[in-house]
């Protein structure tokens, strides 16, 4: 049995960068942006909340505090997990008091290590706070997926909450990404994932 799954996975990784290879070759190495970013371009006046995704160097929660007065949430969010002995939604909701005073109520979702946690941990605070629309920042090269598995989880349970996304900078150079080792390592993990999440989780 575990023989079998072993060769299974290992179908599945060989499968996943054949399909990585295709993709690149039929969108250009200069177009993978294409790929990886999503931007919506209808976003409501004002959301309930505002939600910053766990990772990143911290532009995540710089763009969202930018972005506040704009759309005027009720209530701000940091979702991410554990950290040491304090949390990563701890640490960003610091840095965010930090850039700017009279901040959006803050909540925090601490349980959450995946994209796919994010939404599954958050649909529960929603609906206890009454938030029906949310703007979610991430960095640029990580909206695509975000989008495609916060929209695709809500649809697919039945939860009536708009989702929006919106891109903070990466760090990424989409003309010359394949020549630099950790924007390499970035953008092919993030392909990777795509591929996985398309397969299985969206």
């Amino acid at each position: 049995m575990k023989f079998f799954s072993c060769l299974i996975k290992g179908s599945i990784f060989l499968f996943s960068l054949g399909l990585l290879f295709l993709i690149i070759l039929f969108f250009n190495v200069s177009h993978v942006d294409t790929l990886l970013q999503y931007e919506s371009l209808s976003v409501s006046d004002s959301v309930d909340a505002v939600v910053v995704l766990g990772g990143g160097t911290g532009s995540r929660v710089m763009e969202a505090v930018s972005i506040l007065d704009r759309y005027n949430p009720r209530y701000l969010i940091m979702t991410g997990g554990p950290y040491f002995r304090t949390t990563t939604p701890q640490l960003m909701a610091d840095y965010a008091k930090h850039l700017k005073t009279g901040l959006p109520i803050i909540l925090y979702e601490e349980n959450s290590y995946s994209t796919y946690d994010h939404i599954v941990n958050l649909v529960p605070l929603f609906y206890q706070y009454d938030i029906q629309s949310v703007l979610v920042v991430t960095s640029l090269f990580h909206t695509a997926r975000s989008y495609a598995v916060f929209s695709s989880y809500v649809n697919k349970h039945g939860h009536d909450i708009d989702i929006f996304i919106h891109g903070a900078a990466d760090g990424i150079d989409y003309s010359y990404w394949w020549k630099d080792h950790e924007m390499l390592q970035r953008v092919l993990l993030e392909l990777l994932k795509r591929i996985y999440y398309s397969l299985f989780l969206t």
